[in-house]
C-alpha cells in the first residue's frame, strides 16, 4: 500500500518525460554494410582515445564487411561519442537518424599513439563471428567459437559482455512489515521463504528485479555478491556489496550476516542495467532499496525522512540476460 501510494505522488509531482531505454529497438542491417560515421570533436582532441578508435574501425574493416565512411548527407549516421552507461559499440544494426555509440572512457583502453607497442584488440574473434554471419561476409577467416551470441563489450570495461550472463537468474522478492516495531523492509531470491515472511506480518511489494544465481561466469566478469545482515536489535535487514562495509557491520553495529542473497553487476553490463538505489532512514532505522525510478525521486526528496546511499549494483530486468538489451 505504501509503495502504490509513493509511487502515486511521486507522479504528482514529477514533470511528464518520455520513458527511455537502454537501447533503442533494433530495425535493420546497414545496406551492404556501409556505415557513414561521425566521431564527436571532444574524441577527436583526445590523441589516445581517437587513436583507439580509428584502430578499432581499421581492424573491423580487415576483419569483416563492414565498410566506414565519413557521414555527408547521408540521413542515418553513426555518432561515435561518450554516451555515459550505455552499452559500448553499439552499431551492429541501423535504427535510424543519428545514432550515438558509445565509445566512453569504459568502452575503450588508452593507447599511446608514439607507443611502438602495438593497440590492444577492441574486438574479440567472437565479434567478427557474429558480425560475418549477421551480413553473411565472405572471404573472411571463418570461426566457429560455440556460446558466441553476442557482441562482447570492448576491453576497458570490466565486465567483458554487454549482454551475455551463462547462469540461471532469479527474482529479487521485495517485502515490507509497517508495523512500528518493525518497519523493515526485507529482499529474497527465495519464495519459500518469502511465504514464510508473508505469515509474520510482511506484505509482498512484487519484485525489483532479478539477481544471478553465482558469481563465477565466464561472459560476465563483473559480478559482486549481495551480503544479507540482520539486526535483530532494531529489526533492520541490510544489503551490500561492499565487504568492507559488512564487517564494520558486523563489528560494530550489532548486524549478523545471513547468506548471499545473489549476485549483480558492479557496472551496467552483462544484460544487467537496472540501478539498485539504497536508501536508509536514521528515524525508522530501515534500508530500502528500489530500481523503480519514480520511488527512487520520492524518496531522493526526503519528504519520507530517507537519505540517497547510491547505487549498490545493478539488476536484471528480466529473467533472459540478453533482454536487457534488446528492449
Amino acid at each position: 500500500m505504501l509503495f502504490s501510494l509513493i509511487k502515486l505522488i511521486a507522479l504528482l509531482f514529477m514533470p511528464f518525460t518520455r520513458s527511455q531505454t537502454i537501447i533503442s529497438p533494433i530495425q535493420t542491417l546497414w545496406p551492404g554494410g556501409v556505415i557513414p560515421f561521425e566521431i564527436d570533436p571532444v574524441i577527436r582532441s583526445d590523441p589516445s582515445r581517437y587513436y583507439a578508435v580509428d584502430n578499432a574501425l581499421l581492424e573491423l574493416q580487415r576483419r569483416t564487411c563492414l565498410r566506414f565512411q565519413p557521414h555527408t548527407s547521408e540521413m542515418d549516421f553513426v555518432y561515435f561519442t561518450d554516451a555515459g552507461v550505455e552499452p559500448c559499440w553499439n552499431f551492429q544494426r541501423k535504427i535510424g537518424g543519428r545514432q550515438n555509440v558509445n565509445i566512453g572512457m569504459r568502452c575503450v583502453p588508452q593507447l599511446n599513439p608514439n607507443s611502438p607497442t602495438p593497440p590492444a584488440r577492441m574486438f574479440s574473434d567472437c565479434d567478427f563471428q557474429i558480425i560475418n554471419q549477421m551480413y553473411s561476409c565472405t572471404g573472411f577467416p571463418t570461426t566457429n567459437i560455440p556460446n558466441c551470441n553476442s557482441v562482447t563489450v570492448a576491453p576497458g570495461s570490466i565486465c567483458g559482455s554487454a549482454c551475455n550472463y551463462g547462469g540461471a537468474l532469479t527474482p529479487l522478492y521485495r517485502m515490507y512489515n509497517s508495523q512500528f516495531t518493525l518497519n523493515d523492509h526485507f529482499y529474497t531470491t527465495s519464495l519459500q521463504e518469502r511465504n514464510t515472511f508473508t505469515t509474520r506480518g510482511f506484505n509482498s511489494e512484487g519484485t525489483t528485479g532479478y539477481m544471478a544465481s553465482t558469481g563465477i561466469d565466464q561472459s560476465c566478469t563483473c559480478l559482486l555478491p549481495l551480503y544479507r545482515l540482520y539486526n535483530s536489535l532494531v529489526t533492520n535487514h541490510f544489503y551490500t556489496t561492499k565487504q568492507t562495509e559488512m564487517q564494520t557491520a558486523q563489528s560494530t553495529l550489532g548486524y549478523t550476516f545471513e547468506k548471499i542473497e545473489g549476485y549483480c553487476t558492479k557496472e551496467p553490463a552483462c544484460g544487467a542495467y537496472v540501478p539498485l538505489y539504497r536508501f536508509y532512514s536514521p528515524f525508522n532505522s530501515d534500508h530500502l532499496y528500489t530500481t523503480d525510478g519514480v520511488e527512487a525521486t520520492m524518496y531522493r526528496s526526503q519528504l519520507l525522512g530517507y537519505t540517497d546511499e547510491g547505487i549498490e549494483c545493478y539488476l536484471w530486468q528480466y529473467q533472459t540476460p540478453a533482454l536487457g538489451c534488446s528492449q
